[in-house]
């Protein structure tokens, strides 16, 4: 009996998700999720470099985890990206009411 999986999907169709605080990562996982959309949760900035130069389709970064040293390390692998890459980055930001 033939077994069926569902297909594989490349590594440049999924969108990382490096939102450290709170339950923002689940939550977008979820809606992605319900979308279609393959997602990979990555819990810290080194994992997340590391997914970006295996090739992603998008990176969604809470706003929380762009301190400075997740800033050039972001900066860092994205200026070895080639030329020609273009990746969409998606900052989630809160409300301020102050």
């Amino acid at each position: 009996m033939e077994m069926s999986f569902p297909p594989r999907v490349p590594n440049d169709a999924r969108v990382l998700i490096f939102a450290p605080a709170g339950r923002d990562s689940a939550a977008a996982r979820s809606i992605l999720s319900r979308a279609g959309i393959e997602t990979m949760i990555c819990t810290s900035a080194a994992t997340a470099c590391r997914e970006v130069e295996g090739g992603v389709g998008m990176l969604l970064i809470g706003e929380e985890a762009l301190v400075e040293p997740v800033r050039i390390a972001f900066a860092d692998v994205l200026a070895r990206q080639p030329s020609w890459s273009d990746l969409p980055i998606l900052v989630l930001t809160g409300w301020r009411t102050s």
